[in-house]
């Protein structure tokens, strides 16, 4: 019985250093994490806003607003065709407008109304012309695949389609 009194009595007195090893241990971990936790957040880089991915260009109006834009000389387009190739019943390709357009007006004039644009290497169905006005030669053209989209265009941007 002195023995297991012996053991029982040294494992108690064991027993009670584990609890305060534990603890001390314990710590000690905590102020490992703590302190790696903070080295490593005074490390981290700030990060920059990114960039915007999509640039929106707004699509032109039928009304001219005026607002103050550094001009840059112009080319005049040459046409390919020589005058008289182009005829009623004729498709023709809109070119050299730098991504402008041609604009599409109700009547052969500069003050007619703006119907619409054809954008460069849009084709279209010649259906009345020639009209000489404002220093001008107009022909009436209509979008084959879309026949809302018509009007009276400079020939100065008009090319006969060619074949492929």
């Amino acid at each position: 019985m002195t023995r297991q009194g012996g053991l029982a009595r040294v494992g108690k007195e064991v027993g009670c250093l584990w609890p305060a090893l534990g603890l001390a241990v314990g710590a000690s971990a905590v102020v490992v994490v703590l302190g790696l936790g903070a080295g490593l957040r005074s490390v981290q880089v700030p990060a920059e806003p990114a960039a915007p991915l999509v640039t929106r260009i707004s699509r032109p109006t039928s009304t001219a607003t005026p607002e103050p834009t550094a001009v840059q000389p112009t080319v005049t387009p040459e046409p390919i065709a020589a005058p008289g190739t182009i005829k009623a019943g004729d498709l023709v390709e809109v070119f050299g407008t730098n991504g402008d357009g041609v604009r599409l007006r109700s009547s052969p004039s500069l003050q007619g109304d703006v119907n619409g644009l054809g954008m460069d290497s849009d084709v279209f169905q010649v259906q009345d012309g020639p009209v000489e006005a404002a220093g001008h030669t107009w022909w009436f053209l209509v979008n084959p695949y879309d026949t809302t989209q018509q009007g009276w265009a400079v020939v100065d941007y008009l090319r006969p389609l060619q074949a492929p």
